[in-house]
């Protein structure tokens, strides 16, 4: 099981989530979609070789952003990012890895 949880400081600010999707049969896909926090969760079942995942978010204004990847109950990879009062700066946040690595 692959899980990644982002989490910002609101639920109003949008976020671009870009992630590694798995389908059976098929090679893995990277998606980006819009979403909002404080948390999301995308939960799956890898599929296939131990390529590269991707699994980062950004934001285009300042806050707080930060990023957790785990497989199989393990933590693999996590980030952070803040920006107080920068909101030209915006956040961005990378949990990509490569499992097995």
């Amino acid at each position: 099981m692959v899980t990644f949880v982002v989490t910002s400081d609101d639920d109003i600010t949008p976020i671009e989530l870009t992630y590694t999707a798995f389908r059976p049969g098929l090679d893995p896909e990277v998606r980006t979609t819009p979403t909002t926090g404080p948390s999301v969760m995308v939960l799956q079942t890898d599929c296939g070789e131990y390529a590269p995942w991707t699994f980062s978010a950004t934001s285009a204004t300042g806050g707080s952003l930060s990023c957790a990847l785990f497989f199989g109950g393990m933590h693999l990879k996590s980030a952070g990012d803040y920006a107080e009062g920068d909101v030209a700066r915006g956040t961005s946040v990378d949990c990509s890895a490569t499992p097995g690595m």
